[in-house]
């Protein structure tokens, strides 16, 4: 099994794609072009992670951050993929989580954020690709496309990585 930190490597790359905001019920609110760059530095004993959001015709807005370890918040599988938010519901408190999926040279994430009274306030789908890739963006999926058997694996991370 790799370590966290391995399998946080395994997303390094300039990501292309967008952040599409949507209501509870659907609605779509926004969408902002992005570039997501992460980097090993000091040989990969650091990651830099730089967002880039491209809003037409507005200011392009960048975020930095770097880390050399990784809270308990942020946890990534074997694949790379990753899921990150608080440890615990708070009453009264605005909640939100991350779940980050890759396969090949996409990425696809998603943003679920709830309001003070535990209520859904939007969802933000992220879709990226490696930028030099010629990933293309797959057809909406309909509804007689998604009814069926589906099935799966689950796998559980524990934030004091115990097996």
């Amino acid at each position: 099994m790799r370590s966290q930190w391995e399998c946080f490597l395994q997303n390094q790359g300039s990501w292309h794609g967008s952040f599409t905001t949507f209501s509870p019920k659907g609605q779509q609110l926004k969408d902002i072009p992005s570039v997501l760059t992460i980097e090993g530095l000091d040989d990969n004993r650091k990651i830099r992670l730089t967002l880039r959001y491209l809003p037409p015709e507005q200011a392009i807005f960048n975020r930095v951050l770097e880390y050399t370890h990784l809270d308990r918040y942020l946890m990534f599988f074997d694949t790379g993929a990753f899921s990150q938010g608080a440890l615990q519901w708070t009453p009264y408190g605005e909640f939100g989580a991350e779940f980050g999926l890759i396969e090949g040279n996409g990425r696809l994430r998603m943003v679920q954020l709830y309001n003070r009274e535990s209520q859904l306030k939007q969802l933000t789908l992220i879709r990226e690709k490696l930028a030099g890739t010629d990933t293309p963006e797959r057809p909406a999926l309909t509804l007689e496309q998604l009814l069926g058997e589906w099935c799966g694996e689950a796998v559980t991370l524990y934030s004091d990585l115990r097996s």
